[in-house]
């Protein structure tokens, strides 16, 4: 409980959040749903939708991380904003091809507008976010993540 004090979770349009939350002191982070993938629940979502979360992003006072996967309409927000930005490749855990035995694997993408820590990834994926306790968790990471590495 005691980690959680400073943690905010809303359910509500990730712009609106960013942009009421938004101080020299705010930290977001903002993983979406991947547009140029299978997207199952979020299909509502629209790479116009996107767009308008980076540009929210490219406002944001203090600092954001964003995971996605690499494609055209990010490369060009990076390059325009000079955002930085760790790649890193890693298993699709629920595909794995039965012939051969191989895992699916997929590269990730990770911007922010700060440097990002190699040893950060950790805070960042080490939970999903399928129920309840694990956006506590995630969210409890997140902000051990601010605390210990931001200010």
């Amino acid at each position: 409980a005691q980690r959680m004090r400073y943690t905010q979770i809303e359910q509500a349009d990730g712009c609106k959040v960013i942009q009421s939350r938004d101080t020299e002191n705010s930290f977001f982070y903002c993983d979406p749903p991947y547009i140029n993938t299978n997207m199952g629940f979020y299909k509502w979502y629209t790479e116009q939708d996107f767009i308008t979360l980076l540009e929210t992003l490219a406002q944001v006072k203090w600092k954001f991380l964003l995971s996605n996967y690499p494609w055209e309409i990010l490369d060009s927000y990076i390059k325009k904003h000079n955002r930085y930005v760790k790649t890193f490749d890693k298993p699709l855990s629920a595909s794995h091809n039965r012939k051969t035995g191989k895992v699916r694997r997929k590269t990730e993408v990770l911007v922010a507008n700060y440097p990002i820590y190699r040893y950060c990834y950790y805070y960042i994926f080490a939970y999903t976010i399928n129920n309840f306790q694990n956006l506590i968790n995630t969210a409890t990471h997140l902000y051990e993540y601010k605390k210990n590495l931001l200010l």
